[in-house]
């Protein structure tokens, strides 16, 4: 072999190598990292409320079946849903079921934050209420400042319910005469100062619900059907999903003197006992929902002179037996 057929021999083995090394050079390696993540915005899932539905759902680490178990929930509990979730499903059997769902990012009301697989919650919109009155829609009205369309809508309302509840409340010139549970009357009155109106009859907790007409006020009572016992409410008192607790509320746009804010009683099939009260500055609170026996979801509307502000959905959750905290 002469010089040049050698020297022509490296170079092609030279070009060769080059070219190997530039084709792996060009070759990008693959992601073994599939947990793409999707950021929501909160108000996309600002007023919905996430339950476990599962007998056992266990609170991971990371977003995959293998990861450590930070703690283990409940069929019933709620989480707190921080708008993080994978962009890629994973299929897993449940109850001898296949469900393909994301992972979510969560925190437990113990303030734990891990990922649970989004199939094993509800999802619940916290316009649900689980314990509507026929009159809810009319204090939306109020709201509107449409004062004299929520005059009408109380007694259209009022005038039905009578109708089904004939026998226990009747009117006469007088006032009223409710029926208590052992048939004896209990009659109310009307005075100068005062006017008496039925509004409603709870016969699971053997309540009237009254509104009494004042010379400059309003207030409701609730009347005991078996004692003929009373008490005092802020707003039209809801009874929660368990009869437990009760919910008023109350704005001052009618009645300056009012109270302006949010009253919680509790209810031990007995004795009624007010166990929470908080005036509100800025906002008035409408028609509070219950969203289950220990959630309570309310309209915040600003003041006249506050609606720079907008509205709000306020939250207020049971703490303890004698303790509620609200957020908006």
């Amino acid at each position: 072999m002469n010089i040049k057929a050698l020297i022509l021999y490296f170079f092609i083995i030279f070009l060769s190598i080059s070219c190997k090394n530039n084709d792996k050079q060009t070759v990008e390696p693959k992601s073994t990292d599939n947990r793409l993540y999707i950021l929501e915005e909160p108000e996309q899932f600002a007023q919905t409320q996430y339950y476990v539905w599962l007998p056992v759902l266990r609170v991971r680490s990371e977003p995959e079946q293998n990861a450590k178990v930070l703690t283990k929930l409940k069929k019933g509990d709620q989480l707190e849903y921080l708008g993080i979730k994978t962009q890629k499903k994973e299929s897993i059997n449940i109850n001898n079921k296949l469900f393909e769902d994301n992972w979510l990012k969560v925190k437990t009301t113990d303030g734990i934050q891990g990922w649970v697989f989004g199939a094993g919650i509800n999802i619940k919109d916290v316009k649900d209420d689980l314990s509507p009155t026929p009159y809810d829609d009319c204090f939306f009205l109020i709201a509107d400042r449409e004062i004299e369309d929520y005059y009408k809508c109380i007694n259209q309302v009022r005038k039905q319910v009578l109708k089904e509840h004939s026998k226990r409340c009747y009117y006469s010139n007088r006032g009223i005469t409710l029926s208590l549970i052992d048939g004896k009357p209990l009659m109310l009155n009307n005075t100068e100062k005062s006017q008496y109106d039925f509004l409603l009859y709870y016969p699971e907790i053997k309540q009237f619900v009254i509104h009494v007409a004042l010379s400059n006020m309003e207030e409701f009572v609730l009347v005991d059907a078996t004692n003929g016992n009373r008490i005092s409410t802020w707003g039209f008192p809801k009874f929660s999903p368990n009869k437990k607790f009760i919910v008023s509320a109350s704005n001052n746009y009618l009645h300056l003197g009012a109270a302006n804010g949010i009253q919680i009683i509790s209810s031990d099939g007995r004795i009624l006992k007010k166990v929470w009260e908080r005036e509100i500055e800025n906002y008035e609170p409408y028609s509070p929902k219950w969203l289950d026996n220990n959630t309570i979801g309310v309209t915040l509307k600003p003041k006249g002179s506050e609606k720079r502000l907008g509205s709000k959905f306020a939250l207020i959750r049971k703490v303890s037996e004698s303790d509620w905290k609200m957020e908006y």
